[in-house]
Order: structure tokens, then C-alpha cells, then sequence
């Protein structure tokens, strides 16, 4: 066996599974490794972008979506199961999620007052 002294210097090998290595190629079918040894999901950015921008435009509820996809999908990235690249995209949709859904309910809230008042007056005029 070779002595201690003649390894110092020298990069030690790491053997280690848990090591990050980037994705060098454009493919985006295929996932990075991630430290806890397993592969990471891709991001759904866009995706929840898109339900939040229609839950403002469109479909009010689907901003319930967006806020609960956006909430998991940036705790996954910041546990390192999910790729950190749609990070910002994330954002976005899960704050316009959550706009939505305020507004959404606002507007519920406004209108189930509004049949109320509504019925005060019809029945009141009896």
C-alpha cells in the first residue's frame, strides 16, 4: 500500500451518488439528479402560470389550483425534488392564484349580499 504522504495533493475521487450533476444536453424530457439521490420532476411554470391568468380572466376558480400547484411545487424546489428553473414562473402563477381566488371569494361574498338585499326588498314590499 502506498504511503499517506504520497496521495496528498491529488483530488480524491468522489464516488458519491448523492453529488449534483448538471444537465448538459437541451433535452427536456429527461430530469437532473438531485442531492437526495434521486431524479427531479420538471417544473409546471407555465402551467400554473396559465391557471392563474385565467382564473382572473376566465374562470375564477381555477386560481384555487394555481395557488395549491404553486405552494407544492415551490416547496418541492426548495427541498430539491423539483428544477429551480421555473422558479419565477412559479411565483407568478401562485400570487396570481392567489389574487384570483380573493377576488374570487369578494365577489361570491358580494353577490350572496346582494340576494340577500334583494329578498329584504321583495319581502319588506308584501
Amino acid at each position: 500500500m502506498a504511503d499517506d504522504d504520497d496521495y496528498e495533493g491529488r483530488r480524491p475521487r468522489n464516488n458519491d451518488r448523492r453529488r449534483r450533476r448538471r444537465d448538459d444536453d437541451d433535452d427536456d424530457d429527461d430530469y437532473d439528479d438531485y442531492e437526495g439521490g434521486g431524479r427531479r420532476q420538471p417544473h409546471r411554470g407555465t402551467l400554473i402560470v396559465v391557471l392563474g391568468i385565467l382564473s382572473l380572466v376566465a374562470c375564477a376558480p381555477l386560481g384555487i389550483g394555481a395557488w395549491m400547484m404553486g405552494s407544492a411545487d415551490l416547496a418541492a424546489m426548495r427541498a430539491g425534488r423539483m428544477d429551480p428553473s421555473g422558479k419565477d414562473m412559479t411565483q407568478i402563477g401562485y400570487i396570481l392564484g392567489i389574487i384570483g381566488t380573493v377576488l374570487f371569494l369578494l365577489s361570491l361574498s358580494a353577490m350572496c349580499l346582494w340576494f340577500v338585499l334583494i329578498g329584504a326588498v321583495a319581502g319588506g314590499g308584501r
